[in-house]
């Protein structure tokens, strides 16, 4: 009984790209953890440009400026290997595949137990070539598997869904911003991802240009960055909407900024769990969001026509279901309330609960 109860010295190994979707999470996992009163250290060992609040009880270590000439992939896996030594975690947990085969590497003495979390589609392509024999080569020397849904779970065989969890991102969005009183919408939609292909804001673009004549006070709110700026505003221009298409930077008031838009539309390709959509689900933002691969995993979190709504990725099909949600205001009423109830059981709470849980698990195994 004592052993359930023992304080974890948990190490979270990060990459700080930047304000993506998967350095806020760990972020969020190492300061939840930490508030449950175990030991946690946030090993940045790529990058550190975090973007968002680490709590003062995590303890960070950034390899990424303190490497002192150790480059490339080997300079990386030493100065990990020296930092686990040091730390003697009970567990270690990856969001990143590089960092998960480095620590397969190591002996358990140095790593503790190794928890690898998909935050992607794990049938991409990007796992055609190396990286998948790298990962086959890597999985049966790690303890466990957080998947963010059942879909990406039951894309691997027994053998890793049985050492595996299922469990969701927690939102972020303030509790003072949740409200049961919907606002008075403004004539905006808003999508917010990284400007990339995965993202496919060019559907979104061509699906909002195709309602521009029945819907002219609308205006689009793309809220993100990246390398397909450039790219994006040419297409509003080409399509006549250059002057209702809006590419905005990534702010730290987002949440109010969006709050009181008519529409949240997620139009990407793929996905792990997309964070945007729970926290407009949250807010109560009436939403549309692509059939993204893997497919079925965005009926994870939306129940279609209930609290959101699913279209495959074609422009017919996501500006219909925008046409639908804009011209009626009962509906977008009806899914908001539904939204708002639904993206309760995505409380920071309840999902470094079940986070505790399973790595107490892993641990004790």
């Amino acid at each position: 009984m004592e052993t359930e109860k023992a304080r974890m010295r948990i190490a979270c190994v990060a990459y700080l790209h930047g304000a993506g979707g998967a350095e806020r999470q760990i972020i969020m996992l190492a300061n939840g953890l930490s508030s449950l009163g175990h030991e946690v250290h946030l090993v940045v060992l790529y990058a550190n440009r975090a973007c968002y609040p680490i709590d003062n009880r995590v303890i960070v270590h950034d390899l990424a400026g303190a490497r002192q000439g150790q480059e490339g992939i080997l300079g990386r896996f030493l100065a990990l290997r020296e930092c686990l030594r040091s730390i003697a975690p009970d567990v270690s947990v990856h969001y990143w595949m590089q960092s998960a085969y480095f620590a397969a590497a190591m002996p358990k003495r140095i790593t503790g137990s190794v928890v690898y979390s998909e935050r992607g589609d794990p049938g991409d392509s990007e796992y055609r070539g190396l990286l998948g024999f790298v990962r086959g080569a890597t999985f049966p020397r790690l303890d466990g598997f957080v998947f963010q849904t059942e879909a990406a779970r039951d894309y691997f065989d027994g053998s890793v869904a049985a050492r595996s969890a299922v469990i969701p991102n927690p939102v972020a969005v303030p509790a003072a911003l949740v409200s049961d009183v919907a606002p008075k919408r403004q004539k905006r939609i808003v999508a917010i991802g990284r400007l990339a292909k995965q993202k496919n804001h060019q559907l979104l673009i061509r699906a909002f240009a195709r309602l521009s004549s029945e819907f002219p006070e609308y205006i689009l709110e793309i809220y993100g960055e990246g390398d397909l700026r450039d790219c994006l505003c040419s297409l509003a221009r080409s399509l006549g909407v250059a002057d209702r298409v809006r590419i905005i930077d990534p702010c730290t008031d987002i949440f109010v900024r969006i709050k009181e838009a008519s529409l949240f539309v997620l139009p990407s390709l793929y996905e792990g769990m997309p964070n945007a959509l729970l926290e407009a689900m949250s807010l109560g933002l009436p939403c549309v969001t692509t059939d993204y691969a893997p497919k079925g995993a965005a009926g994870s979190i939306v129940s279609d026509k209930w609290d959101g709504v699913i279209v495959p990725d074609d422009e017919e099909n996501l500006s219909q279901a925008i046409f639908e949600v804009l011209s009626d205001t009962d509906y977008a009423a009806f899914l908001s309330k539904n939204a708002r109830e639904s993206g309760k059981r995505f409380s920071s709470e309840q999902v470094f609960g079940q986070w505790e849980s399973y790595l107490r698990k892993v641990v004790n195994t």
